[in-house]
């Protein structure tokens, strides 16, 4: 969790998050009625520990711990924020955009 808050950037900490969701499609979309629109995605949250395997947590569990909001956790998950594309002047990589250099220490970090 150290790490989590050590990160500079709003872009940085959201890739962290981002390691630690998975997302997969819903398996069966059952609605008693048309009031509402199906789900398309199931996210499952974890918390590694060093060799050995992940543990899945809640979502109150995971966001509490972190403390960051459901916002937040959607934006990391449905907002693919992680982009190296430079722009179409092809002069320079926009200042928002994460570089290659500081995105290989942040997936050093998640994979220990």
């Amino acid at each position: 969790m150290e790490a989590f808050y050590q990160l500079e950037s709003q872009v940085e900490q959201n890739i962290f998050l981002r390691g630690y969701i998975k997302v997969k499609e819903v398996k069966r979309r059952r609605l008693k009625d048309n009031s509402k629109i199906p789900r398309s995605r199931s996210f499952t949250y974890y918390f590694r520990r060093v060799g050995k395997d992940d543990i899945s947590v809640c979502k109150k569990y995971f966001k509490v711990t972190y403390q960051v909001r459901d916002g937040r956790l959607y934006d990391c998950c449905c907002k693919e924020q992680v982009s190296l594309l430079i722009d179409h002047c092809g002069l320079h990589i926009p200042g928002s955009k994460i570089d290659l250099h500081r995105l290989t220490n942040l997936i050093c970090i998640l994979s220990n």
